[in-house]
C-alpha cells in the first residue's frame, strides 16, 4: 500500500521529537509553547498520538484496499453466475415467463426502429450484390413477382 511521503516524514519526524524530549529535555519539568504551558510528558503523548493515529489510517487504509480486491473479485464470480442463471431460466421457463420475473430479470428489448430496417436493408442488398446472389431465389422477391419458391426455382 502506498503512503505518502509527508505522512511518512512527519511521523519519522514526529518519533524524533519524542525520543529527543525524553532525552534532551528530561531536566525540563514544564514548556510553554504558543502561550501554553505543557510537561515533557504531555508533549511526547502529543505527538505520539498523531503517529498512532497515522498508524491507524495506514491500517484502515490497507484493510480497505483489501476489502475493495475482495469484493470484485467476488462481484465478478457473482456475475458469471447471474448471467448463467438468467440463461437458464430463460431456456427453462421463458423470456416473459413470471417465473423469470420473480428473479428480477426482463427480457431484453428487441425493438427495432425504423432506421434500423433501413440500414438493413440496404446492407442486405449491397451483401448481395457484392456476392453476386440472385434476389428471385429468395421467399421475399418471389413473393413480390407473384411465384412461390419453388415455381421460381425450377424456371
Amino acid at each position: 500500500m502506498h503512503v505518502s511521503k509527508n505522512k511518512l516524514t512527519k511521523t519519522s519526524t514526529d518519533q524524533t521529537i519524542i525520543d529527543a524530549l525524553g532525552s534532551q529535555l528530561k531536566v525540563a519539568t514544564t514548556i510553554t509553547l504558543n502561550g501554553e504551558t505543557y510537561k515533557v510528558k504531555d508533549l511526547q503523548q502529543q505527538f505520539q498520538s498523531e503517529v498512532v493515529a497515522a498508524k491507524a489510517t495506514q491500517s484502515a487504509k490497507t484493510a480497505y484496499a483489501q476489502a475493495v480486491l475482495a469484493e470484485k473479485k467476488v462481484a465478478a464470480q457473482v456475475t458469471l453466475l447471474r448471467k448463467a442463471l438468467r440463461t437458464y431460466l430463460i431456456a427453462t421457463y421463458g423470456a416473459k415467463s413470471a417465473i423469470v420475473a420473480s428473479f428480477g430479470f426482463t427480457p431484453k428489448d428487441t425493438t427495432v426502429t425504423v432506421a434500423t430496417k433501413a440500414d438493413a436493408i440496404v446492407k442486405r442488398v449491397a451483401t448481395k450484390a457484392a456476392r453476386g446472389t440472385k434476389a428471385a431465389s429468395s421467399p421475399v422477391a418471389a413473393a413480390a413477382n407473384g411465384t412461390t419458391p419453388k415455381a421460381a426455382a425450377t424456371n
